[in-house]
């Protein structure tokens, strides 16, 4: 069976098959920092969002400078000379063959994992895996989660097997409309896991950003004195 897991930055990207040889593992922006295996990187932003990006790995490398010295397909809007690994993602083949006349001019694909899921749909995956893909917060919930969701039905509709971490709350209904009624579910228990787990790294940043700035301030009261010195004890 021709396989491929898709992984996103949520903590399940830890449970991606990565030991199995025979699926394919894509991974997006500077997950090569983490990921102990995969065959594609996707980044399909804008250039110069690329080229001023910090990678997230040891030392605060530059990603622009990071991604030029991988050598697996790096699917990026065009392909960059200084990028040798760079590969055109074939936007215009895959909107000419599954742009429908209810999405307008514009294909549905409004996040890195929609795109993924349309390459895996027209390269004829018979599974697609997904390890660390929520899409349940802020910007990713309102406006990715949509698309992605579009993609998965369209992969399914065409006999393509899906399969989700339990983690994610993607495809996970919270009640069926009419024949339950709403209330606090697996679904929520879920949400809130995920909610206290943003809200905790947000904090960390929080808190760290104050130390640095209370290390800033000492080091400013002690520049202050040492010059003081200098200047009244410099002849």
């Amino acid at each position: 069976m021709k396989k491929v897991a898709i992984v996103g930055y949520a903590p399940s990207w830890k449970d991606a098959p990565y030991k199995d040889k025979d699926t394919e593992i894509w991974i997006m922006n500077d997950m090569y920092d983490i990921a102990p295996r995969f065959d594609r990187l996707f980044d399909i932003h804008m250039i110069e969002e690329i080229m001023t990006r910090k990678s997230r790995g040891e030392g605060n490398k530059l990603h622009y400078e990071m991604i030029q010295k991988l050598d697996k397909p790096i699917y990026m809007q065009k392909e960059y000379p200084e990028i040798p690994a760079s590969v055109r993602y074939p936007l215009k083949e895959i909107t000419k063959k599954y742009l429908i006349q209810a999405m307008g001019d514009k294909i549905f694909i409004t996040c890195s994992v929609a795109f993924m899921i349309a390459l895996a749909i027209d390269e004829e995956f018979e599974e697609i895996m997904f390890y660390g893909v929520h899409e349940a917060v802020d910007s990713e919930y309102k406006d990715e989660m949509p698309s992605v969701v579009y993609w998965m039905g369209v992969a399914a509709g065409k006999g393509i097997k899906i399969f989700v971490s339990e983690d994610s709350p993607l495809l996970k209904a919270v009640y069926v409309y009419g024949y339950e009624e709403p209330g606090y579910t697996e679904f929520h228990k879920m949400l809130y896991g995920e909610l206290a787990r943003v809200q905790n790294i947000q904090n960390t940043a929080i808190t760290n950003k104050q130390k640095c700035r209370d290390e800033e301030m000492k080091c400013v009261g002690a520049l202050a004195i040492l010059e003081h010195i200098k200047k009244i004890t410099t002849a």
